[in-house]
């Protein structure tokens, strides 16, 4: 992707000076944006409701953006920490490189217990 048009819809700028092939690339390039904010609206992640003020679907939007940001943080750390382990033996395959779902799946059963004393709060 162009410096110029790295970060940005190409569809929102008003440079027009591109011609339709490296339009199309460029649009084509924008599908990692795409998968992320379908990963996000997932049923899995995310549950039927309705947005009546355009205010609200703004909001959503930008609730779904911090979501993605957070979960792509999540996945790059933990590939890091992973890199040069032994694939991660899970049910029902081998993962080097695992994603957001299978990371966040990992944790579908984890138990958090808040602990306190006079001084400080912690979870285990």
């Amino acid at each position: 992707m162009s410096a110029a048009l790295k970060g940005s819809n190409i569809f929102q700028g008003s440079n027009l000076a591109l011609d339709a092939r490296t339009a199309l690339q460029e649009y084509k390039g924008q599908d990692q944006n795409e998968h992320g904010f379908r990963w996000t609206k997932s049923p899995i992640h995310l549950g039927a409701f309705w947005l009546e003020k355009p205010e609200c679907v703004v909001g959503l939007g930008y609730v779904l953006l911090l979501a993605l940001q957070i979960a792509r943080f999540m996945r790059a750390v933990v590939r890091a920490e992973l890199k040069d382990q032994p694939p991660l033996e899970l049910p029902y395959r081998k993962v080097k490189r695992p994603s957001e779902t299978v990371i966040l799946e990992a944790f579908r059963d984890l138990d958090l217990q808040r602990q306190s004393n006079e001084t400080f709060t912690w979870y285990q």
